[in-house]
């Protein structure tokens, strides 16, 4: 904890919340499982120009790795918001509503691989797919867009 006093005296009070262990878990498991679901994404286009299933299977294995991640990355975020922002109506902030809309596309498509089997359902998962990171860029551009706790944008 020396490293922030050092730096709150060399650039200014550094905002509390920061200076949390959430710090340190939260963002980088959430970019990680980012990284993992553009994986994803990209396999999902390769599988519908080559129709090869090695690319079905690579999607799916970065998909539930990237699905992990960022459940795991949201659930942390959960108590370190009630901890930062107690006082301030955080829940319906953008960045997390598109989160949680992100979260229930992803659980689509890992549930539609069930059925992945059966006739070009492999096409089905592969647009969904698409459309899941097409989520998650809206969700990441969410930040510099709309106003909220977690924007860059002040309102």
């Amino acid at each position: 904890m020396r490293i922030f006093e050092i730096a709150g005296t060399l650039y200014g009070r550094i905002t509390f919340y920061y200076n949390s262990t959430y710090m340190w878990t939260h963002p980088p498991m959430l970019f990680i499982a980012y990284a993992s679901l553009i994986i994803t994404f990209a396999a999902c286009v390769y599988m519908l120009f080559k129709k090869d299933r090695l690319y079905d299977e690579i999607a799916y294995s970065y998909a539930k790795i990237g699905y992990i991640l960022l459940t795991t990355g949201m659930l942390i975020g959960y108590p370190w918001a009630v901890e930062a922002w107690k006082d301030s109506a955080w829940w319906w902030d953008p960045k997390i509503s598109g989160s949680i809309m992100m979260w229930v596309l992803y659980s689509a498509y890992l549930h539609s691989r069930i059925y992945v089997s059966k006739g070009k359902m492999w096409k089905t998962t592969a647009y969904l797919g698409i459309i899941c990171f097409v989520s998650l860029i809206f969700t990441y551009l969410l930040t510099y867009i709309v106003p909220g706790i977690h924007s860059v944008v002040q309102p």
